[in-house]
């Protein structure tokens, strides 16, 4: 979470601890993190109910949100200049007030349950 954004950017990647692509992923978010952002990695089967009713079908998966817009919700090729990229759009968007996507209801109710969660 970059303290710069005038409201703040939440980043989770959903993850599951069988699934290779995620482990070898780790490397990818450190370096994300090294460039400032707060990543909360979420294993979908340990943290099952705040995953509740949103199914993911790729991992992993990422959500970059705030508390009123989602900027980003999909799988994500595990490289870091992929996600830094991805996460600088997402910056940029939540800075200029960009209208974000339309996102489905259960994305809107993952995003609010991880905010909460946080507190």
């Amino acid at each position: 979470m970059r303290a710069e954004l005038g409201r703040r950017v939440h980043v989770a990647c959903l993850c599951a601890a069988w699934c290779q692509v995620c482990a070898g992923y780790e490397g990818v978010l450190a370096e994300a993190r090294q460039s400032g952002w707060s990543i909360r990695s979420i294993d979908i089967e340990d943290e099952s109910e705040l995953i509740a009713d949103w199914e993911i079908t790729q991992f992993p998966t990422l959500l970059v949100f705030d508390a009123e817009r989602i900027y980003f919700a999909g799988p994500l090729r595990p490289d870091a200049s992929t996600l830094l990229r991805v996460l600088a759009d997402c910056e940029r968007r939540a800075s200029d007030q960009a209208a974000a996507s339309e996102a489905p209801q259960a994305t809107l109710g993952l995003a609010r349950r991880l905010l909460t969660s946080e507190q």
